[in-house]
């Protein structure tokens, strides 16, 4: 053993792929995700603690989003075609 190699390395499972990597890098180099617990082997929390937003938010918000810009585009359009 070398004197940079250590014995005492933590390992974590990848939480994309499942594989055991070294607890020190942030992206696996067996699958090439980024190790944040959100993937499938994961805990469903962010690193900084949070759990991701649910999908119905984000359907929500797409959708308030496009209620808001859909009348703008439609009134633009009649427009330009009157001149």
């Amino acid at each position: 053993m070398s004197e940079f190699e250590d014995e005492n390395i933590d390992e974590m499972k990848c939480s994309h792929c499942g594989k055991y990597i070294s607890a020190d890098i942030m992206r696996c180099p067996e699958c090439g995700n980024y190790t944040d617990g959100l993937g499938k082997f994961g805990d469903g929390v962010n690193s900084d603690g949070r759990e991701p937003m649910p999908r119905i938010f984000k359907i929500a918000g797409w959708l308030l989003l496009l209620s808001l810009v859909l009348p703008i585009l439609l009134a633009l359009y009649q427009w330009a075609n009157q001149h």
